[in-house]
Parts: structure tokens; C-alpha cells; sequence
């Protein structure tokens, strides 16, 4: 489920609670209604009202992402709002029958506990959008005041009930709240459908020119219009049979397509003709790519990563949880192509990339580099810079990550003089790391080599292929075979 799903989710709930709510304080207590006993209609209403201010801090934690409210929103709700309920409401008042005793005794603790959470809901609050970058501050204080103001009647429900406040005024305080909370939800979801909207579009647009672009490098070399409708098919991985049945047409037909296709492009395999015809940006397009809001504890992992260069100011955490977003790679696709700008860097998580040189006279990608979880990945040059890459990074397993752009990266720089700092540790440590292996594939025998990242070595062989290791390695695949083979004798011996 995606987070906006989530949302409306949640505000569902809070819409039925709010029904609920409204029709049980409007019809009861009733002595009319004989086939609902007062006592019960009377835990109907005051229940309403308890499950109400319960569930907020629970919305607000889960729709604002609102971290610091965590305990109130597991534990301490339903600690010292519901269960004084329970025990007065539903237990003690039909054996007594005396409502004003449950009132009274069972509204102490929710009166006390309902300042300490209004105080925690507006320090959460305040931590969340005092500490966005300038560009937002206005919008984001327009947003805090009016989450002030959403959350504020409904905390102060149990006050009321307390003080036997008229009811009308009970309702039209609270639903005006409930009021301001519908204006706030529209708001952020009428903001996400145009965000979401204008990504389709860009990636729509970027698909079409890619098309024409296709379309046009086949004209140029001098493809017929059947054959660069079957080379677009090949790129995608058609097989001949699923071609040959699309055009109605025989296999050997569509063999001998293929066979003039190759010819005129010089290609000898299916790879070299989408490198031949720039298609690798398209394959990565057209496999799902699953991304949503950063999670707290990959979040939690990237900044543990961050602190071992520097000490992360909480504003600037505030501010980078806002930008982060989270993303799923299928294995096999793209994320960086040849002669493109890295205008994202991501941050490792789980699975595996890697990253590929082409020798431009023989057109063959060789492995140059593997990122493991916990490691920045950015090709040199490229994201820091913004110069067109010279290599490719693909996804060699499947893969979580954490991203963020160039741009935001630029303005987090403007704020926070940490982050200069964090960019500097961030391509120090990988220089040294490029530096330590190169030293090694120069130095170094291939036993020793293999002895050295031994550690590694095994990560990799579970998932990627021989051949892509032996690259990395700077030795033969049949030497980085024998040499697995008899270390993992040594093992079991």
C-alpha cells in the first residue's frame, strides 16, 4: 500500500469514528429507544467521544509521519484514554448505575493525560516543520498552525465531558477541528495527485522522445519500417516465435529479418544491438520500479552510516526525512546509463549494483565496481560533479535503496553546513576505497587478492555471476572458479 493509500485509509476511520460520534451524541441517551438500555447508550456516547481523541494521535502519527508521537500513539492513548473508559464506563458503571460517579472518577486521568499529549502533538509538530528548508518555511508554518488547530478540540474532549460543557458547544468545537483536519487532507492529497500527475507526464513525455529517437536511429541506418518494428521487439526480449505470431509471420521469416538487422547494424547479439540503438534508458523505463516515502528504519540506517563522518544536527535529520524517498529495483535493469548525468544518488540498503565500462572498440561491459549494502552509490565522475558519466550501474540483485536528487541535495547545502562536509567524507571514503583497490589488482597475486576480500567475495557469489567477479577482480574466470573451489574444500576440511 502506498503512503497516500495509507492516508486515506486512516481518514476513512477518522470520517466513520467522527459518524459514529456525532449520531451517538445526538440520539443518546434517549429513554424513548426501548430496545437499547440507557446504561448502554450512555457507554455508546461517552465511548464515541474516548475512541475519538484516541485515535488522533494514532493519524496524525501515521499520515504526518510524525515519529516522536510513537508512544502516545501505541501506548499511551490507550493507556490513560481507553482504559479508564473501560474500567469506569464498562465495568464499574452498570454495576453501580451511577453515572456521575464515573464521570468523575473516570475523567481524572484523561484530563491530566490530555495536556501532556496536546503538548506532545504540538512539539511533534513543531520539530517536523520549524526545520524544512527556506524555499517551504511559509507553507510548512500554514500547515503547522492548522494541524494546531485540528488537534486541539479533540484533546480537550475529556475536559468537557468533565466539566459537563453543553453539548452543542462540545459539538461545533470539536467538529470544527474535524473541519480543519478535512481541509489539511484535501490539501496534501489534492498536492500529491498533481506531483504524481506531473511525474506521469515527464516520464510519458521522456518515453515518446525516446521513440522518436529509436524510430529515427533506425531510419538512419537504414532500417525498414518491419525491420524496426522486430528490432524494437528484439530489445525488449521478444523471442522469434512471440514475434513471428504478433506480425503473423514464420520464425524463419523473422530469422531472416533479424539476420539483415544485425548485418546493417554491425551487432552480433541481442545486448549489442540495444547498445547499438540506445536503448538501454527505454528497458529501464518499462520495468516496475516500486518507490514510497522513507521508512524509519532504513532511515535510522542511513543516518548511523552518516554519523560515522559527522554528527547529524536534528534539524538537518528533519529536513532530510522530508526529501528522502525510498526505492526497489528489479534485477537485471538500468538505473544508469552510458553518457547520462547522475541526478540521483542513492544509498544502498539491501541487494547489489555494479557498475560497467564499455570498451568502445569491442563494445564489451566490464565490472569495475560493486556496491554492497551501506555504501553510497554515485560513479566518479558524476553525481557530485554533474558531468556525463562514462559508466553504466546496473542492478545486479534485487535491490532496496534510498535516494535523493541533485537539487535537493544543492539545497540542503544552502542550509546546513554539515552536508558540505558530509559530501566531502562521502567522496573521500570512496576514493580511498577506489585507490585500496586498484593498489591491490597491481600488488597483490590472485591468491592474496582473494584472501583479501575473501569477506566479500562470498556476498557476491550468492548473487551475481562468475564472470561479472572475475572483472572486478582483474583475473580470469576460470582462476576465480579454482580458486573458490579450493577454499571451500579448505572450509569443509
Amino acid at each position: 500500500m502506498y503512503p497516500d493509500d495509507k492516508r486515506r485509509v486512516g481518514y476513512l476511520v477518522l470520517l466513520i469514528l467522527l459518524m459514529h460520534y456525532n449520531l451517538s451524541g445526538a440520539l443518546f441517551p434517549d429513554p424513548r429507544i426501548h430496545f437499547i438500555s440507557v446504561s448502554l447508550q450512555n457507554k455508546l456516547a461517552y465511548g464515541s467521544g474516548f475512541l475519538m481523541a484516541a485515535y488522533f494521535p494514532f493519524y496524525f502519527y501515521r499520515s504526518f509521519n510524525l515519529s516522536v508521537l510513537k508512544f502516545h500513539a501505541l501506548y499511551g492513548a490507550p493507556l490513560f484514554l481507553l482504559l479508564p473508559y473501560l474500567i469506569f464506563f464498562v465495568f464499574m458503571y452498570p454495576l453501580s448505575g451511577d453515572l456521575k460517579f464515573a464521570i468523575r472518577y473516570g475523567l481524572i486521568i484523561p484530563c491530566f493525560y490530555s495536556p501532556v499529549l496536546l503538548f506532545s502533538m504540538f512539539r511533534a509538530v513543531r520539530k517536523k516543520y520549524t526545520s524544512v528548508v527556506s524555499v517551504r518555511k511559509l507553507y510548512a508554518g500554514l500547515e503547522m498552525h492548522m494541524i494546531y488547530w485540528a488537534v486541539s478540540p479533540w484533546i480537550f474532549m475529556c475536559l468537557f465531558a468533565y466539566l459537563n460543557v453543553i453539548q452543542w458547544v462540545e459539538v461545533v468545537f470539536t467538529n470544527t477541528g474535524f473541519v480543519v483536519n478535512g481541509m489539511l487532507f484535501l490539501h496534501k492529497s489534492g498536492r500529491f495527485e498533481r506531483l504524481e500527475k506531473m511525474r506521469l507526464m515527464k516520464k510519458d513525455a521522456m518515453e515518446e522522445r525516446q521513440q522518436k529517437d529509436f524510430k529515427q536511429t533506425c531510419l538512419d541506418i537504414g532500417l525498414s519500417s518491419r525491420e524496426t518494428e522486430i528490432a524494437q521487439m528484439l530489445c525488449l526480449g521478444k523471442t522469434y516465435k512471440w514475434i513471428g505470431e504478433l506480425l503473423h509471420i514464420s520464425v524463419r521469416t523473422v530469422d531472416t529479418h533479424v539476420q539483415r538487422i544485425f548485418y546493417k547494424t554491425g551487432a552480433r547479439n541481442k545486448i549489442e544491438l540495444q547498445q547499438f540503438l540506445g536503448f538501454e534508458i527505454k528497458v529501464f523505463l518499462l520495468i516496475s520500479v516500486t518507490m514510497q516515502r522513507i521508512s524509519d528504519s532504513s532511515f535510522n540506517q542511513l543516518i548511523e552510516v552518516l554519523e560515522t563522518f559527522i554528527v547529524i544536527s536534528l534539524r538537518l535529520k528533519i529536513a532530510l526525512k522530508e526529501l528522502l524517498c525510498e526505492a526497489t529495483y528489479d534485477k537485471g535493469c538500468t538505473i544508469l546509463n552510458f553518457g547520462e548525468k547522475q541526478e540521483i544518488v542513492w544509498f544502498l540498503l539491501d541487494g547489489l549494483l555494479r557498475e560497467v565500462r564499455m570498451n568502445k572498440l569491442t563494445l564489451k561491459k566490464n565490472t569495475t565496481w560493486f556496491w554492497l549494502p551501506h555504501h553510497f552509490v554515485y560513479t566518479d565522475p558524476g553525481f557530485f560533479s554533474q558531468q556525463v558519466s562514462e559508466r553504466a550501474i546496473e542492478v545486479t540483485d534485487y535491490s532496496k535503496t534510498v535516494f535523493i536528487s541533485y537539487f535537493q541535495w544543492v539545497t540542503l547545502k544552502e542550509d546546513f553546513k554539515e552536508v558540505e562536509v558530509i559530501t566531502e567524507r562521502i567522496r573521500g571514503e570512496h576514493h580511498r576505497l577506489r585507490t585500496e583497490h586498484a593498489w591491490d589488482m597491481n600488488n597483490l597475486s590472485v591468491q592474496e587478492r582473494y584472501l583479501d576480500k575473501e569477506q566479500v567475495l562470498n556476498y557476491l557469489f550468492a548473487r551475481t555471476q562468475l564472470n561479472y567477479i572475475a572483472d572486478f577482480m582483474g583475473m580470469a574466470p576460470d582462476t576465480l572458479g579454482r580458486l573458490r573451489t579450493r577454499h571451500l574444500g579448505k572450509r569443509k576440511h
